[in-house]
């Protein structure tokens, strides 16, 4: 199975190795814009840029993606790797032409169905501290749990935090979990890059499901999701 040209679906590059978490390295929403044969059964899906944090850098060839979309069946997810990057111009009504960033990906698997519970994460970024001293901002957060940078060194895993999202218009949520892992950040030595499990999901569940929704709500106004 593959998605249909101007399918909507997100894109993620690389994924959680810790399928607990059920988190994406990264996860946002791009576009098809075509879809071709290669070689006899080996097929290339052309999606639009997606706007990650950095994301004037380049994937390696090669590089593991994952799609997601929505197919009459239900969500599906289909492996990927990262081929080549194109940029072109097209013409639009009135304000002249458009630069398209565009990226080629090549299918290296076949698709698989996806629980819903499993698949619904929204890639956030919003003020969290994990601890006393240990401050950043989320880069996803999903039912289950949430993946953040915080400034300082990695900390061990195992340890228990309680994260305290802070939101705009409401009480910061406060969610008591477990570090899966944390690393030193790739592209920000100075800080640690974490994967936290919530605690209790089916009681945080419900507030967390609020803040995800609220964020899939902007993304369909804004035609990104």
């Amino acid at each position: 199975m593959l998605p249909e040209i101007n399918s909507l679906l997100r894109v993620a590059v690389g994924r959680s190795a810790d399928p607990v978490d059920g988190l994406r390295a990264s996860d946002v929403p791009s576009r098809v814009e075509d879809v071709e044969s290669v070689l006899p059964g080996r097929h290339r899906v052309l999606v639009a840029t997606p706007r990650f944090a950095g994301d004037v850098e380049t994937p390696d060839v090669g590089t593991a993606c994952t799609l997601t979309w929505t197919a009459r069946t239900g969500i599906v997810e289909l492996p990927a790797a990262f081929d080549s990057r194109v940029v072109g111009v097209t013409a639009t009504a009135g304000d002249g032409p458009a630069v398209l960033r565009l990226w080629w990906l090549v299918v290296t698997g076949d698709a698989v169905p996806v629980q819903r519970r499993d698949y619904f994460r929204c890639p956030l970024a919003l003020p969290v501290t994990l601890t006393t001293g240990v401050s950043g901002r989320t880069t996803d957060v999903g039912e289950g749990g949430l993946r953040c940078l915080t400034v300082g060194a990695p900390l061990d895993a195992g340890r228990l935090v309680e994260p305290v999202v802070g939101l705009a218009d409401s009480t910061p949520l406060r969610l008591p979990g477990v570090v899966l892992r944390s690393n030193q950040a790739a592209r920000a030595p100075d800080h640690a890059d974490s994967v936290v499990r919530f605690e209790d999901p089916e009681s945080q569940g419900d507030a967390v499901r609020r803040l995800l929704f609220a964020e899939q709500l902007r993304l369909r106004r804004l035609g990104l999701g």
